[in-house]
C-alpha cells in the first residue's frame, strides 16, 4: 500500500451490511461475543442513550454522524479495493477450514457460517463518497457519480460501481453522501491466496447469490445508479417519484445480490462442490 492509498479502514463505511456481517462472522469463528454490532461498550451505551431524545435533535446526530464517514470525492482515485480485500481475507484466523462462503450478504447465512465455523468473504461493499444533497434529487446524485466515480472506476478496473440513491429509507444519510456500492468482478488476489492457503483439500466453495434485480441508469460499462432498495417501496414506485431517472436497464440489486464472478481461479485446482 504507497503512500497515497487510503487506509483500508477509512472505505468501507461502519454501517455497512457487509462489513458488519463479516466482522460478526470473523467473532464467531474467534469464539468470542459481538455486542453492540463490533462497536464499543462507550458506543452502545451512546446510542441507547441517544435514542431518548426527542426526534428533531437525534435526526440532526444521526445525520451528522454518519455523514462524517464519507469520503472525500477527490479521494476516489485513492481507493484500492484490493487491500479491503486483504482485510477481509487477513481477518480470519489462520487455520485449515472445511469450506468457505463467497458473495452477497445474508443475515442468515451468518448465523450459518459461524455455526459450521467456515469464513464467509463479501463480494460488496459501501464506499461512502461525502456529497451535501436534496436527497429528494436522484437525478443530482447521479450527475454527480457521473462525474466523481471514474477517479474509482480507474484506479480498481476489477470492480463494477452500483451507485444506489434511497429517497425513502434513506433520506438522512443521502443528504450527505452517497453510497457507492462496489462488486468484485474477479476474484480478488487477496481471496484467491486465502482459499489456496486456508482451505482443506476438496472443501467446496459456496456461491452465494440473492438473484435479486432492480431497475437502473447505465451510466457506463462497469458503473449503474439505482433509486431506492429492498425493504421499503418497490422499483416501480421509486421511479414514479419527481426527479428520478427513468431507468434502461436492469442489474443486481445494488446491496444484496452476487454478480457473477469472472474467473475464480486460485492455487488449488480441486473443489468439493459448488453451491451457485
Amino acid at each position: 500500500m504507497t503512500e497515497t492509498t487510503l487506509d483500508p479502514n477509512r472505505v468501507v463505511a461502519s454501517f455497512d451490511s457487509a462489513s458488519v456481517l463479516h466482522a460478526a462472522t470473523v467473532a464467531a469463528l474467534e469464539q468470542r461475543a459481538f455486542p453492540n454490532l463490533g462497536s464499543s461498550t462507550i458506543k452502545g451505551v451512546g446510542v441507547r442513550a441517544a435514542g431518548q431524545l426527542p426526534w428533531p435533535i437525534l435526526r440532526q446526530i444521526y445525520t451528522r454522524i454518519g455523514g462524517a464517514e464519507g469520503i472525500n470525492p477527490d479521494d476516489l482515485g485513492r481507493v484500492n479495493l484490493a487491500a479491503v480485500a486483504a482485510r477481509f481475507a487477513d481477518a480470519y484466523p489462520h487455520r485449515q477450514y472445511p469450506a468457505v462462503f463467497i458473495g452477497a450478504s445474508n443475515g442468515a447465512l451468518t448465523h450459518l457460517a459461524a455455526a459450521l465455523q467456515v469464513p464467509w468473504l463479501p463480494q460488496t461493499v459501501l464506499i461512502p463518497v461525502h456529497r451535501l444533497g436534496d436527497p429528494q434529487r436522484p437525478d443530482q446524485a447521479l450527475d454527480f457519480g457521473r462525474r466523481v466515480a471514474p477517479g474509482l472506476l480507474t484506479a480498481n478496473p476489477d470492480v463494477g460501481l452500483h451507485q444506489m440513491h434511497d429517497s425513502a429509507q434513506d433520506e438522512l444519510m443521502t443528504s450527505r453522501m452517497t453510497y457507492f456500492r462496489t462488486k468484485w468482478l474477479d476474484l480478488p488476489e487477496a481471496y484467491a491466496h486465502f482459499l489456496g492457503t486456508y482451505l482443506a483439500p476438496g472443501a467446496p466453495v459456496f456461491l452465494v447469490n440473492d438473484q435479486s434485480r432492480w431497475p437502473v441508469v447505465r451510466v457506463g460499462e462497469r458503473h449503474v445508479f439505482q433509486s431506492g432498495g429492498r425493504g421499503g417501496l418497490t422499483p416501480e414506485q421509486y421511479l414514479a417519484l419527481p426527479h428520478t431517472p427513468q431507468a434502461d436497464d436492469d442489474a443486481p440489486e445494488a446491496e444484496w445480490e452476487r454478480l457473477r464472478i469472472r474467473s475464480l481461479n486460485y492455487a488449488k485446482p480441486i473443489f468439493g462442490g459448488w453451491l451457485a
